[in-house]
């Protein structure tokens, strides 16, 4: 069988279906050994299948992650070349470009994809379950149970949709000058949070509660983390929710409030990461919540 030199885009895009992760990709595309000649005992040597490959960072150790994992993935084996190329991590700009992608309108041959958008991108057709892949990868017994089931989202035979290259946890940043100067200590619990941000709240130089509130990862960190914070489950054992709970209600309309109320900046509605890292380094905002993967404010 022929290898050919460069899978077609559509192609890849189909087998890998979004696999997050640059170890999942070893499990995704294999490369068949070139035939033996009658003329010589050893196979002549073939050029590397290359596959163009996404990934979306917005902080320098972001794209040092994922850089050193594409370059170890090249070191490692000779019959795949990964071209790592670097996007605009905001993720509205990620549905458009992947979308575009799928229309025909070019892109890569596969990139990873947020978890927001995974299910949206599953049901257009654009990506497909990767159980047949993950099934007969060495390595499959590494991921916990639980971590594979968490991502099998569509009911019936529930397939495997993605596979996690990591975790994020929503963290509250602060400005400890901006706390040592006001004789505050940084807040333990949720409602001491909400007394803070009043009590730094210096309008228009300071507002005390930073709200990342332009797009869906800013409700993520900035609503629901914090109803987790209430031990509120996402996901009752019967299937429903607590967050239309009278607790996940308060916590939200508490959160609204500091906007309506002018305790969150009132560009919060427009804002999103690049704004906020930008306000919180300026002075701007007392702190805000994010993930953890943002080593870089």
């Amino acid at each position: 069988m022929e290898r050919k030199e460069r899978m077609s885009r559509r192609e890849f895009l189909q087998v890998s279906a979004f696999a997050v992760g640059a170890a999942s990709l070893s499990s995704c595309a294999t490369v068949a050994p070139a035939p033996e000649s009658a003329e010589s005992e050893a196979p002549s040597p073939a050029k590397p299948v290359s596959i163009v490959y996404w990934y979306w960072a917005d902080t320098p150790e972001l794209v040092k992650f994922f850089s050193g994992a594409v370059e170890s993935f090249n070191n490692g084996q000779d019959a795949i070349d990964i071209e790592g190329e670097a996007q605009p991590a905001a993720l509205p700009t990620r549905e458009k470009i992947v979308t575009a992608h799928a229309a025909g309108a070019g892109g890569p041959d596969v990139s990873y994809t947020n978890t927001v958008s995974t299910l949206e991108f599953f049901q257009a057709g654009i990506s497909r379950p990767i159980q047949e892949y993950f099934a007969d990868w060495t390595d499959k017994d590494d991921y916990l149970p639980k971590i594979v089931d968490s991502n099998r989202w569509v009911e019936g035979e529930r397939p495997l949709l993605l596979l996690p290259w990591g975790a994020e946890i929503g963290m509250h940043h602060y400005r400890p000058d901006i706390y040592a100067e006001a004789g505050l200590e940084p807040p333990q619990f949720f409602d001491e949070l909400i007394e803070n941000a009043k009590a730094l709240n210096n309008p228009p130089d300071l507002y005390g509660f930073g709200l990342r509130a332009a797009d869906g990862t800013g409700f993520f960190y900035n609503v629901m983390c914090y109803m987790a914070s209430f031990g509120l489950d996402w996901v009752t054992p019967d299937g429903g929710t607590d967050f239309d709970s009278p607790e996940a209600v308060e916590v939200a309309q508490t959160i609204a409030q500091l906007y309506w109320d002018g305790i969150a900046q009132p560009s919060a509605l427009q804002d999103r990461f690049p704004q906020m890292v930008a306000l919180l380094q300026a002075g701007k905002i007392a702190g805000w919540t994010a993930g953890n993967l943002h080593g870089s404010m």
